[in-house]
């Protein structure tokens, strides 16, 4: 459970770090062990997630794009104005 909070800590905090390496510095398993940490953390991520309520954000670009079309109309609008 700890690995897997650090886990999750990083990644929301947009701290990239792969869990390959994560694991090798906790993980005293090797990688043939059916019960290998990283799998078992592939395997419980979601359910981990959900059990905490907790919420990932994917940020599309659509946002900041509405945000600049915005900016464009005003700034036409204003252009038009000081024209009239």
């Amino acid at each position: 459970i700890m690995i897997m909070s650090v886990f999750l800590a990083c990644k929301s905090e947009e701290f990239n770090i792969s869990l390959g390496i994560l694991v090798t510095q906790f993980d005293t398993k090797g990688p043939d062990d059916p019960t290998n940490t990283q799998s078992a953390m592939t395997s419980y991520e979601v359910k981990f997630c959900e059990a905490l309520h907790f919420h990932l954000l994917v940020h599309t670009p659509f946002r900041p794009l509405r945000g600049l079309i915005v900016q464009a109309k005003s700034h036409v609008n204003d252009i038009f104005s000081k024209n009239s």
